[in-house]
């Protein structure tokens, strides 16, 4: 599909290019997602320091540790503020649902964006975060950053981004992603 939409991505894929960093397992990314959520970088960096460390020893907690510390511990102890309920109560909901086991797998692969928008706290860019890391690409997780990308780079206003990539697909994330790297890195291949 790439060749017939742009050739300077279809070269990039073709020479090793787009690959995603990605947690161990679906629980880490979702609550890593979860950091996120109406915050900076640096008390995104510092929540999830403080799961690791303190948790995880380590390692990245898993969901029942996560649960049997309650959202008060994560809340006072961790400072993870609301996010603490969040990630409480949606653990309990995809561990009930089957959706993912005791480690954090990702066992059931019907999820949907309706079922992580349905979770407490999670917004349209949470969920369409975390369904592209489900290898759903068909839309963009929409935050300031890819706001002010695409105004500088194609004069295009938030409402309109999904349309503007509406000829990639099912494809649109990949298709906002890679034609970011490719713009970035003035990549010529």
């Amino acid at each position: 599909m790439a060749t017939s939409l742009d050739s300077r991505i279809a070269r990039f894929i073709q020479q090793g290019g787009g690959r995603f960093l990605r947690g161990s397992t679906f629980y880490e990314d979702f609550v890593k997602t979860v950091c996120t959520i109406n915050t900076n970088w640096p008390s995104t960096i510092r929540m999830v320091s403080s799961l690791v460390n303190r948790l995880g020893e380590g390692g990245f907690p898993t969901p029942l540790e996560i649960t049997s510390y309650g959202e008060d511990f994560l809340r006072k102890e961790l400072r993870l503020g609301f996010r603490s309920r969040v990630i409480v109560e949606s653990s309990r909901h995809l561990l009930e649902k089957g959706f993912i086991d005791d480690r954090g797998n990702l066992v059931r692969r019907d999820l949907k964006f309706e079922d992580l928008i349905a979770l407490r706290g999670i917004g349209p860019y949470s969920a369409n975060h975390l369904m592209m890391l489900v290898h759903d690409f068909g839309y963009i997780p929409i935050d300031s950053e890819v706001t002010r990308y695409c105004r500088e780079h194609y004069d295009v206003e938030p409402g309109e981004i999904e349309t503007f990539f509406h000829r990639w697909e099912k494809y649109r994330f990949l298709g906002y992603k890679l034609s970011r790297i490719v713009d970035d890195t003035n990549w010529i291949g």
